[in-house]
């Protein structure tokens, strides 16, 4: 498997532009892609709780509007 350099990508800013990492030597392959699977791991930490946010809000959507078409 190829070890390529994905830049860094600020987990709260996505839409922040990839930029390499500013040393003056190259770091090695298993080094970039042991850090590039912890950004992922973070984005998928952070999906998550997007995820359940959004589900929160649908819930408290949801109870509003039942509310609203009960009378109460």
């Amino acid at each position: 498997m190829a070890c390529i350099n994905l830049g860094y990508v600020h987990i709260m800013r996505l839409t922040a532009p990839v930029t390499r990492p500013s040393t003056t030597r190259e770091k090695s392959p298993c080094a970039t892609l042991r850090e590039a699977k912890l950004r992922l791991r973070k984005l998928e930490i952070e999906a998550a709780a997007v995820e359940r946010s959004y589900m929160d809000f649908r819930r408290r959507r949801e109870r509003r509007k039942s509310d609203i078409t009960s009378g109460g």
